[in-house]
């Protein structure tokens, strides 16, 4: 029987070429036996992206390997580029802090 550590010396003797094409190869297999679960219209799904998020929504329409998901809801902490920020409503101002308002009362004083 051939061990995971005969397979590896194999590979690593192959070419880049060879490479490329094992590695085809591999991700078709691993395509054809990653059955995902029966996904409809009008479902409510979550799933996990990166950092840690959590998106929950309904999902609209489906293919073969993809869904569109109308997201209702985020749970988690992400991290985002401020540009890629619009703001849709403001928060209350925050009060200044102590230094800053004693330093403008100072100010206006003099």
């Amino acid at each position: 029987m051939t061990t995971i550590e005969d397979i590896v010396e194999q590979i690593d003797s192959m070419e880049v070429d060879e490479l490329k094409n094992l590695a085809k190869a591999i991700r078709e297999l691993i395509e054809e036996k990653d059955v995902s679960e029966d996904v409809n219209v009008g479902d409510l799904v979550s799933f996990e992206v990166r950092d840690g998020a959590t998106l929950t929504g309904l999902v609209q329409s489906t293919t073969s390997k993809r869904a569109k998901v109308l997201l209702n809801a985020a749970e988690g902490e992400y991290t985002i580029n401020l540009k890629a920020v619009a703001i849709l409503e403001s928060s209350p101002a925050q009060p200044e802090s102590s230094d800053a308002s004693e330093e403008a009362t100072e100010a206006t004083e003099e």
